[in-house]
Order: structure tokens, then C-alpha cells, then sequence
């Protein structure tokens, strides 16, 4: 399953900080079918030997819906606040998978450190500030981030509110909804913010945005009458992005010691060990957790020591399971033109994206 899912050219990281769709609708194919019996409540993709994993299943057509909540990583920038209305009739066969209602929601571009990327919940990260700086006092010079979108809450809403108001035939509505498939990602954004806090705040924090998390799938699974079955990616480590390096520990970030880098990575920890525990204890459907990191973290290391045999002459750059950047992102400035001049600047996409691990 490793081989086949992590292909080269069928993943790739969205922005310079997202796992595209594909991936996750990949995972959706590989969900256990109904005949499948689980030992617990969580399975744990990703494959590995340290933990009971479904290593096959009898399914290998994708779901007939698939509703994504999320930020970045999860975005397809189709409709990210309404979906696509539905006809009346379907198109194609029901038996193949059709629907893939978007609700999760980029961060806005140009994105500054005062912009609240996409998050669990926004009162969470605005109370957490607010603990913060009654802590500190004057000493407390952190800005807190503005909201620039609909959170995870917000999302479950327009949610709602769409399967009120979206048109279907009854017989493709149960076709849909009998075998549909939830995937809520975040936790990108959440840690990011999260970890510029003082540690015991953070951490405090961070178990209140799992306490919203776990709220919000309540209320998806006391809103849905068929079987559940939702997709949780763990977070990865926030450090590795470009991003972090650009903006925190590099040369012109404002991490200089590398305190929030320290303190991100626990929280990270933090988050993957108290998702994984809710997880078992939630007992309203069938949650599968995906190691999202460790996924990243293979990526890294394979393309560094493919880097090391070429040094060494013991590989050729045939292998093409590797990517040759996985540092930067695949981005750049342009300038916008006006009137014959330079008028401003802008985000250019770099010359062979297929090259690089980060967008």
C-alpha cells in the first residue's frame, strides 16, 4: 500500500504546506468495506510494524460522496464555502464514486503572521492570546492573528446547511450517503499560532482545540443517519515546512533561539498522542487516523540519502520515486506589471513543480 499510494506523481503539497486531495481520497479507497472487522474503534494507516494496521481490504472503488473539512492541506479551491448544487438526476453509474463536496478553506494570499490561517476553532486561538497576555502583561508583545475564514465549526455549518438546500433523487441521495466518507484535517494553522504561547499555555490550548474538534464530530455524526466513517490525519511538524524556515528560524524570522521551534514540535506530539486517545474513546463511528508526519518525514529522509548514494556513485537519478527538492517551496516573486513598470509584486509558481515536495 506504501508503494502504490505514495507514487511520485500522484501526491503532491499544495501552497507550500498542504497534502493534496488525492492523497486523501486515495485513503478513502483503501477504508475498510463493511464485511471488514475491526479489532477497535481507530485503525492507524500508514503502515508500519509497531502498531495493528489494515494491511488489505476488498474494496478498490472510491466512495460515492466524499465531504472534506479542513484547511490547506484539504483544500481544492472548488467552492470552498458553497458546494457545486447537485442535478436532479445523476450522471454516470452509482455504483462509482461522484461527489466530492469541498468545504475547506485556504489561507488568504498574501499571507502575514497578523492572518489567522484556517483553524479548529477561532475563539480557542483568540482565548489562548488572551491567557497569554493576562499572564504576561506588559511584557506580552505577541499580536494576535485575525480570523480569515470559516473555521472548523463554521465549516460543519455550511455543511448543514447544504444538505438542507442541495437537490437530489432520493434513490442517489441513499446511494450517496450509504457510502460516504468524512475527512477533517487540521491542525497545521492551530499548532503554528499555538506555539509562539508560553508551553503551559499552549498545551492548555492545545487540548481545548480537541475538545472543539471532538465537538464538531458529534454534531456531524448526530446529523447523519448512516454508517460514519471519518478520515483524521494527524498533524506533522509544523518546522519542517519552508514556511517556518522563511518566517521563524531562518535568517529573517523572529524565532532566533528556536524556542518556538522546540515548543512546536512537543505540541505536535502532544496533539498526535491526544488525538490517537480520543479517537479510541469516541465511540459515534469509525475514525481512522493517518500519520500524516510520518508520511512527510519518509519523504525527506528517501530523497536525502538518494542525494547521498549520487554523491557516493552508488544510484542514478532513475530512481524517480524521490523528489529533488524537499526544502523549498515550488514558489517565487513576480512582478505586475503597469504601464511599462513594475507596479507591485506577486506569487509565481517555479519552473518544474513536479520537482519539489513543497508548493
Amino acid at each position: 500500500m506504501f508503494r502504490i499510494f505514495y507514487q511520485k506523481k500522484a501526491v503532491r503539497l499544495p501552497a507550500i504546506i498542504a497534502l493534496s486531495i488525492l492523497s486523501l481520497m486515495f485513503l478513502t479507497w483503501e477504508l475498510p468495506s463493511g464485511s471488514f472487522q475491526a479489532t477497535t474503534k481507530i485503525e492507524i494507516l500508514l503502515q508500519s510494524s509497531r502498531v495493528g494496521l489494515v494491511s488489505s481490504t476488498d474494496r478498490d472503488v472510491p466512495p460515492k460522496r466524499l465531504i472534506v473539512f479542513g484547511d490547506s492541506w484539504s483544500d481544492n479551491g472548488n467552492s470552498p464555502i458553497d458546494p457545486p448544487s447537485r442535478p436532479e438526476q445523476p450522471h454516470g453509474a452509482e455504483e462509482q464514486g461522484k461527489h466530492h463536496d469541498n468545504f475547506a478553506r485556504s489561507v488568504t494570499y498574501p499571507w502575514n503572521s497578523t492572518v489567522l490561517g484556517p483553524v479548529v476553532s477561532n475563539e480557542v486561538i483568540k482565548h489562548a492570546f488572551q491567557a497569554f497576555k493576562a499572564t504576561n502583561g506588559s511584557n506580552a508583545t505577541l499580536e494576535q492573528p485575525l480570523s480569515s475564514g470559516p473555521d472548523l465549526k463554521a465549516q460543519v455549518q455550511q455543511w448543514l446547511h447544504s444538505e438542507k438546500t442541495q437537490s437530489r433523487t432520493d434513490r442517489a441521495q441513499t446511494a450517496e450517503d450509504s457510502d460516504a466518507t468524512f475527512i477533517v484535517w487540521f491542525s497545521l494553522w492551530d499548532i503554528w499560532y499555538i506555539s509562539s504561547l508560553e508551553l503551559s499555555v499552549a498545551r492548555s490550548a492545545v487540548r481545548n482545540v480537541l475538545d472543539a474538534l471532538f465537538q464538531q464530530l458529534d454534531l456531524i455524526a448526530d446529523n447523519w443517519v448512516h454508517d460514519l466513517k471519518i478520515i483524521l490525519p494527524q498533524a506533522i511538524d509544523v518546522t519542517f515546512l519552508p514556511l517556518w524556515h522563511g518566517t521563524r528560524t531562518g535568517p529573517a524570522g523572529g524565532d532566533r533561539w528556536a524556542d518556538d521551534q522546540r515548543k512546536a514540535v512537543l505540541l505536535v506530539d502532544q496533539w498526535n498522542t491526544e488525538l490517537r486517545r480520543r479517537a479510541r474513546h469516541w465511540k459515534k463511528g469509525e475514525l481512522y487516523v493517518y500519520d500524516a508526519h510520518e508520511w512527510l518525514l519518509q519523504q525527506i529522509l528517501s530523497q536525502e540519502l538518494l542525494s547521498q548514494r549520487l554523491a557516493g556513485g552508488t544510484a542514478t537519478q532513475a530512481q524517480d520515486e524521490s523528489w529533488t527538492d524537499v526544502r523549498n517551496g515550488c514558489m517565487g516573486i513576480g512582478s505586475i506589471e503597469g504601464k511599462g513598470k513594475a507596479v507591485g509584486r506577486r506569487a509565481v509558481r517555479c519552473q518544474n513543480p513536479v520537482d519539489y515536495l513543497f508548493w
